[in-house]
């Protein structure tokens, strides 16, 4: 009997099928997918598994239950405003004075106003 409940895809009420489909996207692509040797080895197949896991972890799950949505809000909010700040400090420009100190040496220097800015945590060089 649970078996049957699982895989019947219902058009009005509590979808299970679709909740099963997207917990288990949620499990092999995001889950699955972080193992250390698929992070290190392969970041993009790593990146790209979390992308279309959460993505399609949302869709099942909308389908699943009507106000998954609420669920959805928060880290939606967070990631855009992550990428928004990630966009606006990646096109500023800095202005940077390298001089050479000895023969091993190099000092560079930036000014603080404008590192605040741009140097925010989570931006790689």
């Amino acid at each position: 009997r649970l078996l049957s409940e699982l895989t019947r895809w219902n058009r009005t009420g509590v979808n299970n099928l679709a909740g099963v489909v997207g917990f288990s996207m949620l499990a092999v692509g995001i889950c699955g997918f972080s193992h250390p040797l698929v992070r290190r080895c392969r970041y993009e197949v790593f990146y790209r598994a979390h992308v279309f896991g959460y993505l399609g972890f949302a869709a099942f799950g909308a389908m699943h239950w009507a106000y998954f949505a609420y669920f959805l809000a928060p880290p939606i909010v967070l990631w855009n405003s992550d990428l928004a700040r990630r966009v606006i400090a990646s096109h500023s420009i800095l202005d940077a004075v390298a001089s050479a100190h000895g023969s091993t040496l190099v000092r560079l220097s930036i000014d603080n106003d404008a590192a605040r800015v741009a140097l925010l945590p989570g931006l790689h060089v």
